[in-house]
């Protein structure tokens, strides 16, 4: 009997380079390989044992398994993740031989833009007074970043616009500020101070945006007002004295 030997099924060694620092929902592909080392006629099989990327063979369409011939390409070819900073790692079985290829979406950007309030003056003592509103910009959409205030009589609320039911406040004065809230771009903040009971004094209060990498800060101030001074004595007035002898000092 004749008895043929057995088939090549571990190609050449070869390597996908991983896509990297995408924006989310984003599509993606890999490197195009050769493949080399494989029956020339008789074909291997190719799957996806894991992950979400499929595969494309000599540039056709995306595929999880199929049959290969040494000389053919091979090309991964997915989208990325919804979230940022999310690696989704696809395995891929060639034959006998397995790799890997990896979509990575960019780090999240929790940079929100300066914002400033405006300072209260001729405030009356202990009384609160509510800041200008502020909307987070600059970061990207969906990521959560830290808002903190710090300052004696100081509260915040927040405000979104969430689907269906529009402008919300998600968080009021009367929750505790003493603790980090959750915000996202386009929140909108507004501040509450409550004046000190004396006059011609200043209570200072900071909120902080705090992101992965950064933080954004602004004060706001109140000033209670000078105090009224009365400059006005009560009314008084002087005894004449009448029939006085001549040349002499008189007191009244």
């Amino acid at each position: 009997r004749i008895v043929t030997r057995a088939k090549d099924a571990t190609p050449q060694p070869f390597a996908f380079d991983d896509s990297s620092n995408l924006e989310i929902s984003s599509p993606a592909s890999s490197n195009i390989v050769t493949l080399g080392g494989l029956e020339p006629v008789v074909p291997t099989q190719i799957i996806v044992t894991s992950g979400i990327s499929s595969v494309k063979i000599n540039s056709g369409s995306p595929v999880y398994s199929g049959l290969v011939l040494t000389g053919d390409t091979i090309q991964m070819v997915g989208v990325s993740s919804s979230l940022y900073d999310k690696r989704l790692t696809t395995e891929v079985l060639v034959g006998t031989y397995s790799t890997t290829y990896s979509i990575i979406t960019r780090e999240a950007d929790t940079s929100v833009d300066q914002f400033s309030f405006t300072n209260v003056i001729n405030a009356t003592p202990d009384v609160s007074y509510e800041s200008n509103s502020i909307t987070l910009s600059g970061a990207d959409n969906n990521v959560e970043m830290d808002a903190i205030i710090d300052g004696r009589g100081a509260f915040f609320k927040v405000q979104r616009v969430l689907p269906v039911v529009g402008l919300t406040t998600i968080k009021s004065y009367s929750n505790t500020s003493t603790v980090p809230f959750k915000v996202l771009n386009g929140d909108i903040i507004t501040l509450s101070l409550l004046s000190t009971t004396e006059y011609s004094t200043t209570n200072t209060c900071t909120l902080r945006i705090v992101g992965k990498s950064s933080t954004t800060s602004a004060s706001y101030s109140v000033t209670t007002r000078v105090p009224i001074v009365d400059t006005i004595p009560d009314r008084f007035k002087f005894t004449d004295l009448n029939s006085v002898d001549r040349d002499k000092d008189y007191y009244s």
